[in-house]
This record gives C-alpha cells, structure tokens and sequence, in this order.
C-alpha cells in the first residue's frame, strides 16, 4: 500500500516535473519570441530614428536653404522695386520729351504752315501783280488808241459841223449839202461811242491803278490822257 502511494507520488512529482519541465519550454519559446520580436522592434526603431534624423537634417538644411532662398527672395524683391521706380522715372522723363517735342514739332508745323502760307500769299501777289501789270498795259493802250481817235473823229466831227451849219443858214457860198449834216451825224455818233468805251475802259484802267498801288508798286497814270478826252468831248458837244 505504501510502496502504492510511493509509486504514485513519484509519478505524480514526476509528471510535475514534466509538466514543469514543458511548461518551462513552452516559456522560453515564448521568451525567445518575444526577444525576436523585440529585436526587430529596436531595429525597426532604430531605423526609424535614423530616418526621422535623417528628416530632420534635411528639414533643417531645407530651412536653412529656404532661408537663404527667401533672403535673397527679398533682396530681388527690393532690387525690382527699385528698377521699378527707375523704370517709373525713365518712362516719365520719356513722356516728358515726348511732350516737349511733340510741342516742338507742333510749334515748328506752325511756323512752317504759316511760312507756306506766307509764301503762297507772296506767290498769289506776285501773279495777281503780273497779271494787273498786264492789265494795265492792255488798257493803257486802249485808252491812248481811243484817246488819239477821238481827238481825230473830234476834229473831222467840228469841220462838218461848221459846213452842216453854213448849209443850214443858205447863205455860204462854199459848197455844202446835206451830206455835210449826215458825215457830222456819223462823225458824232462815233465819237460819242467811242468816249462811252473810252470812260469804261478809264474807269477799269483806275481799279488796275489802285490795286497796283494797294501793292506798293508804281503810282497811279497820269491824268492828262482823261483830261485830253474830256477837251474832245468838249469840242465834239459844242
């Protein structure tokens, strides 16, 4: 009975053993595991850590370009703001020139339109005087043509006269008819048309005068020509 209970402690304390024993290697696979697991934790850390250093250097010499980049940012920034203000200066320096010479140019088209205005004005006068000196010529001709044949019908219109009145008494003893009183009629007739044209042409010849003086140029003709057909009309009338 005894050696029974024996046997069964020992096997009991065996099995206890054993199951100690399994228990045990059940712990330290777990152990092991877990020393894997936490070996590949630390290096899985230590790569991280690494990798957050490594971010962290490039962080920092990212800021420090990224400060440099932003210095000189700001630097260009004032350096364009200051060609601004040149180009500000500049362009208003330029329009102020572009004005003055635009006043310039504008002053000299002036100068120049009034001189071509001047010169076409000289030009007009010039041709208008031509023109006038021609006029004058012309009419002064006709004025002394007429002139003399006025003086001339005057003279053969005051011999009829005298026979045409000899006729008309009866009493001469010259030989007159009546063909005296008609030449005398003809005769007066043509030197009053031609005292008529006479006084149209004089009058003509006297604007040609006084526009040819409004010029400056020669004085008016002489009067003695009016004058000399004024004494025909005289005689031819009487």
């Amino acid at each position: 009975m005894t050696s029974v209970k024996t046997k069964n402690a020992a096997l009991l304390l065996l099995g206890a053993a054993a199951g100690g024993i399994l228990a045990s290697a059940v712990w330290f696979d777990q152990v092991v595991e877990l020393e894997k697991q936490y070996a590949a934790l630390n290096s899985d850390h230590t790569t991280l850590a690494k990798g957050i250093e490594a971010k962290e250097l490039a962080l920092s010499v990212s800021a420090s370009q990224h400060e440099k980049t932003q210095s000189n940012v700001e630097k260009l920034v004032v350096q364009l703001q200051e060609k601004d203000k040149e180009l500000a200066e500049l362009e208003h320096k330029i329009t102020m020139k572009s004005r003055q010479s635009q006043s310039q140019n504008s002053e000299q088209t002036e100068k120049l339109l009034e001189s071509e205005k001047a010169l076409e004005a000289l030009r007009t006068r010039l041709q208008n005087t031509d023109r006038l000196y021609a006029e004058r010529f012309r009419l002064t001709k006709a004025v002394n043509e007429l002139n003399e044949n006025i003086l001339k019908a005057s003279h053969k219109a005051e011999a009829s006269q005298k026979a045409c009145d000899e006729f008309k008494k009866g009493n001469s003893w010259n030989r007159v008819s009546q063909d005296d009183c008609d030449t005398y009629a003809k005769m007066k007739k043509a030197a009053d048309d031609m005292i008529e044209e006479f006084d149209v042409i004089s009058s003509q010849l006297d604007s040609v005068n006084r526009q040819l003086s409004a010029f400056g140029n020669l004085p008016l003709v002489s009067k003695d020509a009016t004058n000399e057909k004024a004494d025909a009309k005289l005689v031819i009338s009487n």
